[in-house]
């Protein structure tokens, strides 16, 4: 009998290491439930986190400009102001940039950008232009012409077109003797501004209020500008109509500056002559705009002419 214990005891253990080794594989057979959500959700809100941001879509308000290598609005393009003092501009400080541009620069500077602009169709190209433009003091509307897209889309700034002939105007700051040999100085600025033509006539209000001893003219000449600006088939000339020059005549003629209008940092019109208040630079000297009277292109020309297509008729 005692032979055989061992025998019988070696079997138990075997059976039972068979047993255990049956419920460990059983076990490792098992299917369960992963138990990691919150690792997954942290991964993936992470990974969402650390995608880059889309960038903010680039400002093509200018794009016309832009194709054209036309210089972009900026500090030389700013309408400019004194402050006021006694109700009057204080000359004893120095023109502020004002935060908003409506004048004759800023006018032809939006035509121009309609003109050269590629972006959408042909008939939103036409609204464009024809939203930059507008009547003169009588209320007049002039031609635009009728030169097709593609045109204007090729065209391109040139300043040396300043120095050919024909591109020195009377009143526009540019002669000969400023340019080598037919290149314009890079010291200048390339986009003029002149006050009107010297011996230029234009159509007076109906409303517009002077006395029999004052010329209509001196009045209403300042309510008009003309920018030229230098293209590669010559220059462009646009003449701007700046309404908010003629609104406080009627105030200087019955000698009544309490009414005089004022201008604030923003370029909004107001009765206001505190200290908040600003006075146009060229109030009462040539056209200048503000947000409620902006000046707006009356006519365009190119090298001199209104540029309509020829036909071959």
């Amino acid at each position: 009998m005692s032979g055989g214990r061992p025998k019988r005891l070696a079997r138990i253990l075997l059976s039972g290491v068979i047993i255990l080794a049956v419920i460990l594989l059983g076990w490792a057979l098992t299917p369960r439930k992963q138990s990691e959500p919150t690792t997954q959700a942290t991964s993936s809100k992470s990974s969402k986190s650390a995608e880059p941001k889309k960038q903010a879509k680039a400002d093509d308000s200018w794009s016309g400009l832009r194709s054209a290598e036309v210089p972009l609005p900026g500090g030389w393009s700013a309408d400019k102001a004194r402050h006021v003092k006694d109700g009057k501009p204080d000359m004893d400080t120095d023109p502020v940039t004002l935060d908003a541009s409506y004048g004759p620069t800023m006018g032809a500077l939006k035509t121009l950008n309609a003109l050269t602009n590629r972006n959408g169709d042909n008939e939103q190209w036409g609204l464009d232009v024809s939203a930059t433009m507008g009547p003169d003091g009588t209320g007049r509307s002039y031609p635009a012409g009728d030169v097709q897209r593609w045109w204007f889309a090729k065209r391109t700034f040139k300043p040396d077109s300043l120095c050919h002939p024909g591109g020195a105007f009377q009143g526009s700051g540019v002669y000969p003797g400023q340019c080598e040999d037919g290149t314009y100085p890079e010291s200048n600025d390339s986009v003029l501004v002149s006050q009107h033509y010297d011996d230029a006539v234009f159509p007076v209000p109906s409303d517009l209020k002077v006395d029999d001893l004052t010329d209509p003219q001196e009045i209403v000449g300042t309510s008009y500008a003309t920018v030229y600006v230098p293209m590669d088939d010559g220059v462009w000339t646009f003449t701007e109509y700046c309404p908010a020059s003629l609104t406080d005549y009627d105030t200087v003629q019955a000698n009544d500056p309490s009414h005089l209008t004022y201008i604030d940092k923003k370029n909004r019109e107001t009765k206001n002559g505190g200290s908040d208040a600003y006075w146009p630079l060229n109030k009462f000297i040539s056209a200048y705009g503000t947000r409620e009277h902006p000046c707006v292109t009356v006519e365009y020309t190119v090298a001199g002419q209104i540029p309509f297509w020829y036909s071959g008729d």
